[in-house]
């Protein structure tokens, strides 16, 4: 389809699944039609649907004449219209997410339907037409442990299907759970689905949304995992950390105790928090996540990351003696080894910047490879900054300058002496005021900054500051 048709169409939202990139072009629609079909038709005649939402959501206006592409269904709405797939080109939109039908019934309040001519199909490459059937995301991976499922169910529209879904989910998130939510038959249209997720989101004044809410075991494994480096072990630690063991299952844990799969990084931080706060552990959770020649995030991962494997082989480290526990030192150790970028630090898919990937990569070496450290504490000193900071991006970040001075602080002070370190200025930058607002560093969806994790990577630091010059 031409660049200068497809911009002439209104997309409705029911053709939001369609990937952009896909060869189309307006053909012969079926006959006889299907419900999903998806369909060209111009509006002849405005009735009740005035405006429709657009692939994203937005409300767009309609006008006489307009093209929209939508699909073909069936609707039963008590309070609107009754209206069925039937071959025949005159038809009627049934909802303002593009779903088209003929209205046979109505409810005695309404004035009349928008009007809608069939003028054509729209058809794959090969010429088929295609049907919203066709872009169905796949059924996803049975989990390991399936969440909790309630249904609601209705006699019919208006009757508070939405709003009582909406006030579980509300009541859930606040209550620290993770909700996931859906509908499994509707208009096609959008508006449940932003309900469900203003229900999830806390109010926020920017307008933004969060990228995963909530990730209660990923922050408290990272504040408590940089604390204890630097020795610090809070009374208040111990409530979380109960948290953290329940949430610890025989398959491992994820970002948040319901929600998103476990996987190998949650998992190794969470077990390693847990020992060095002397709880007992073993690799046992971490089993599942075992490859070839590294560990995987997540099962079946086919880039694997660097600060995970590190992680893993901290655990390692801290674990009882058992059979293969010199055989998986050594797998590890490989991986870090062969992951490195110029033979001197490691960068990682989970964070931006490499001083992150470089100190975690350190902590986990020191002991068993410390060969692998030296020349990642020469290249940290190499990139140290007149003001005593480091950055990546420009300029200097605490958050970064933190994971810096974690590293070196951690190595024997014969593996840093003869370094140009000026730990003197990194502490003078740690300690001067610092912006509320974290830089997103981290990698998700999009790159987020967890300021709770941030801001205890740079307590950490400063702590450690603080005895090295006591």
């Amino acid at each position: 389809m031409s660049a200068t048709a497809t911009a002439a169409m209104k997309w409705t939202y029911v053709t939001r699944t369609l990937p952009h990139g896909v060869s189309m072009a307006m053909g012969e629609w079926r006959r006889p039609p299907r419900p999903g079909d998806l369909v060209v038709g111009r509006i002849t005649e405005i009735g009740v649907h005035d405006h429709a939402e657009s692939r994203n959501g937005r409300r767009m206006r309609l006008y006489g004449g307009d093209l929209i592409v939508g699909a073909l269904g069936n609707r039963y709405a008590t309070d609107l219209y009754e209206g069925y797939v039937i071959d025949s080109p005159s038809a009627h939109l049934l909802t303002a997410g593009g779903v088209v039908g003929s209205v046979v019934s109505s409810h005695d309040a309404l004035s009349e339907p928008t009007r809608v001519e069939i003028v054509g199909g729209l058809v794959g490459a090969t010429g088929v037409p295609l049907s919203t059937e066709d872009f169905a995301q796949p059924a996803p991976a049975t989990p390991m442990r399936r969440p909790p499922t309630l249904v609601v169910v209705g006699s019919g529209m208006n009757t508070g299907k939405t709003t009582v879904a909406a006030a579980l989910i509300r009541g859930w998130t606040r209550a620290g759970l993770r909700a996931g939510a859906g509908k499994v038959t509707g208009s096609g249209s959008g508006k449940d689905r932003w309900e469900y997720l203003d229900a999830v989101v806390r109010p926020r004044t920017d307008g933004s949304l969060p990228v995963v809410q909530p990730f209660e075991v990923f922050e408290t494994a990272w504040v408590l995992y940089n604390l204890a480096r630097a020795n610090h072990r809070p009374a208040e630690a111990h409530r979380h950390l109960l948290g953290l063991a329940q949430a610890l299952g025989d398959d491992g844990v994820g970002v948040s105790r319901e929600g998103l799969r476990p996987d190998a990084d949650d998992t190794a931080l969470t077990l390693s928090v847990l020992h060095r706060f002397g709880y007992p552990i073993s690799m046992g959770p971490l089993r599942p996540f075992e490859g070839v020649n590294f560990f995987m995030t997540f099962p079946l991962e086919r880039d694997p990351s660097v600060t995970t494997n590190a992680h893993v082989l901290e655990v390692l480290q801290a674990c009882s003696s058992f059979p293969r526990q010199h055989l998986l030192q050594q797998k590890l150790i490989r991986f870090l080894r062969d992951a490195r970028v110029d033979g001197d630090h490691w960068v990682d898919k989970w964070h931006s910047s490499p001083f992150y990937a470089t100190a975690h990569a350190v902590f986990a070496l020191l002991a068993p490879a410390p060969d692998l450290c030296q020349p990642a504490l020469r290249w940290l000193a190499k990139a140290q900054r007149e003001d005593g900071s480091w950055g990546w991006f420009g300029e200097g970040s605490a958050e970064e300058t933190a994971y810096a001075v974690l590293a070196c602080l951690a190595a024997p002070p014969a593996m840093i002496a003869g370094l140009r370190l000026d730990l003197d200025a990194a502490e003078r930058f740690l300690t001067q005021p610092q912006e509320d607002q974290v830089l997103p560093m981290f990698i998700g969806k999009t790159l987020y900054g967890p300021t709770q994790v941030v801001r205890s990577a740079v307590l950490a630091a400063r702590i450690l500051l603080s005895r090295r010059a006591s």
